[in-house]
């Protein structure tokens, strides 16, 4: 089964290996891309991981 593209806020900090407070943090300091669809904001994970690369952090 594939992974789903799209993750909410307890996903997407999973997905990174880090707290949701740490992924806060990281959003408050530099905001991520996010979409919102039908009321919900949801992290791509094309956009997670060029932003692990680009701040060297392993997914």
């Amino acid at each position: 089964m594939d992974k789903p593209r799209y993750l909410n806020t307890s996903a997407a900090a999973q997905y990174m290996g880090v707290s949701r407070a740490t992924f806060w943090r990281w959003n408050q300091h530099e905001p991520l891309p996010s979409v919102v669809i039908m009321g919900k904001v949801l992290y791509d994970t094309h956009d997670l991981d060029m932003y692990a690369s680009n701040h060297k952090v392993r997914v």
